[in-house]
């Protein structure tokens, strides 16, 4: 009786993994950009955003942006999850991300810029301001084109609407939005 129950046990299990490999075969892995990060590349940068990733909304939020992007031509990374200055004296853990195109004539539609197949979508460089250098940050604002400004404001507002809070002064840095009290 009881090696029977272990060989049912093991033909459940065996029938488990088969039906999840049959799956696995069939699930579209979407396609990554040429230089973007690999599936492996982006699920070590995920496991390394674990804390800041365990909150629910976050990562609902995250993965809502990517199937968003991915149907506009374009694919959303997390390139990491640094802390950067939030305000004063205050540090956080932001979710650091990139758009990278996939579909050019479809990406054409929602952003400004040159756009490629595979390359970054165009939002100027990533600047790291401390404190002495805001006001330095904010005229070199001024020196960014109407394409890169335009870019920043569109990942702003598509993260915006899933909930995602805008670091200022970062646009690559996005945080949970603010949960409501009861």
């Amino acid at each position: 009786m009881k090696v029977t129950l272990v060989a049912q046990k093991s033909m459940k299990q065996q029938v488990s993994v088969m039906l999840l490999s049959a799956a696995l075969v069939y699930l579209p892995f979407p396609v990554a950009a040429e230089g973007a990060q690999t599936y492996w590349e982006e699920r070590q940068v995920l496991m390394d955003c674990a804390a800041l990733l365990q909150q629910t909304s976050m990562y609902r939020a995250f993965q809502l942006v990517k199937v968003r992007l991915q149907a506009q031509g374009m694919q959303l990374q997390a390139q990491g999850c640094p802390f950067v200055r939030t305000g004063f004296g205050d540090m956080q853990q932001v979710l650091d991300v990139r758009v990278w195109v996939v579909d050019s004539e479809i990406a054409s539609q929602y952003v400004r810029g040159p756009l490629a197949d595979g390359e970054a979508v165009d939002m100027g460089d990533v600047q790291l301001a401390l404190p002495i250098a805001l006001q330095t940050l904010a005229v070199a604002q001024d020196d960014i084109s109407p394409d890169v400004e335009f870019n920043r404001q569109w990942l702003k507002e598509v993260m915006q609407a899933q909930g995602l809070r805008a670091v200022s002064g970062h646009w690559w840095a996005f945080l949970p939005g603010q949960t409501k009290k009861h």
